[in-house]
């Protein structure tokens, strides 16, 4: 890759190999890029760069969307975790968190910052339930998940406890 005077990789808009212009460089470790060529049919780049800002891993794509995707991919790789890994970096054990206070045959029941959960132990009642906090889950047994399902709407359906805590503590941030 070409470099500027000062021996560091070309900053935002400089003109690099084969006439690619760079529109975004993540502290000389990633570059999105451009070409000039109005006829390159992928005219667009993220570049991987060594300790020498010399690119490689080239992946070329036809639409700077895609290509923003990808070098937002390369830059924050933590971009695409799944909930369960969000959770579990900010050191949260959802098992620890949730307490749950009824356990029936069917499902159980718990607790996180007064919003009620209910996971079912069989994936074909459906996925974990959270209900908005209320009073009426005060000293209220819900053995029959059927009937709780019929008759109480929840706020949000979870795949597991980690998107549950994550959804209901990003709730409550928006409060």
């Amino acid at each position: 890759m070409a470099r500027n005077i000062n021996g560091m990789t070309p900053p935002v808009g400089t003109v690099i190999i084969d006439g690619y212009q760079i529109l975004a460089n993540y502290q000389n470790r990633h570059v999105l890029a451009k070409s000039l060529n109005a006829k390159a049919p992928e005219p667009f780049v993220v570049w991987s760069l060594d300790g020498d800002g010399d690119p490689y891993m080239g992946s070329y794509r036809v639409s700077l969307q895609s290509a923003e995707l990808e070098f937002v991919e390369r830059c924050f790789p933590w971009f695409w975790e799944t909930p369960e890994a969000k959770v579990q970096a900010a050191g949260k054990d959802p098992e620890a968190l949730i307490n749950f206070t009824e356990v029936y045959e069917t499902h159980r029941v718990g607790f996180y910052m007064g919003w009620m959960i209910v996971q079912p132990y069989d994936e074909m009642d459906g996925e974990i339930l959270c209900y908005l906090p209320s009073d009426e889950w005060d000293n209220a047994g819900f053995p029959d998940l059927e009937y709780l399902k019929d008759y109480h709407t929840s706020e949000w359906d979870a795949g597991s406890l980690a998107e549950a805590v994550e959804f209901i503590d990003s709730y409550n941030l928006e409060d």
